[in-house]
Order: structure tokens, then C-alpha cells, then sequence
């Protein structure tokens, strides 16, 4: 016997994709791979010319402080939506959920921010 869900008839027993260990999964590949581009973006720019607000001078420096302060970031949220997951297990989906939207938002100004020019 599977289980249905919200009365849609369906069975979602066999659907691994609805698992919390799916959700958890496929939100840290998500929100890694928004990081890197994100780190990438900046990479591209800081060749091409542009500079850091915070190190104009010293446009290398200022890419590898972003990359220090991005990596603590991409460390950082994961553990607090972790944190919170266990904490509150009922909206452990939701904030996984939620770790996804920043990821889709980091990738999102990462390829404008690559092809603003």
C-alpha cells in the first residue's frame, strides 16, 4: 500500500524524488554550483579590467577576499538550514526549499553579472 498524498490518489512510495534526502541533495549541489559561478563571474570580470569596490588598487587581492568571504557564505547557510532542520523537523523541506531559491537567485546575478559586460 502507498501512500497518497493531499488526495490526489497518487501512490508516492516508489517516487525517490520526494524524498527529504532528495530535497537535502539536490539543494547543496544547487547552492554549490551557484557559488562557483558566482566566484567565476567575478574571476571574469576582475580579468577583463574591472575592479572591487573595497580593492581598487589591487584587483587580484580583492578577488581572492571575495572568494574567502563567498566560501564562508556557501559554508555558512547550509549549516544554519541544517541547524534548523533539526531543530524544526516539520519545515526541514521548506527550508531546503528555501537554501534552493538562494541558490536559483546567487546563479541568477552571477550570468547577469557575466553578461552585463
Amino acid at each position: 500500500m502507498g501512500v497518497s498524498q493531499g488526495g490526489a490518489g497518487q501512490d508516492t512510495q516508489g517516487l525517490w524524488f520526494l524524498s527529504l534526502d532528495w530535497t537535502i541533495g539536490s539543494s547543496l549541489l544547487a547552492w554549490a554550483m551557484a557559488n562557483l559561478l558566482d566566484v567565476f563571474s567575478v574571476l571574469v570580470r576582475v580579468q577583463a579590467g574591472g575592479r572591487m569596490i573595497w580593492a581598487r588598487q589591487h584587483p587580484a587581492e580583492g578577488f581572492v577576499i571575495y572568494g574567502l568571504l563567498r566560501l564562508l557564505v556557501a559554508l555558512a547557510i547550509p549549516l544554519g538550514v541544517a541547524s534548523a532542520s533539526q531543530r524544526w523537523p516539520r519545515a526541514a523541506r521548506i527550508a531546503w526549499g528555501a537554501l534552493t531559491l538562494c541558490a536559483l537567485v546567487t546563479a541568477a546575478t552571477a550570468w547577469w553579472r557575466l553578461y552585463r559586460g
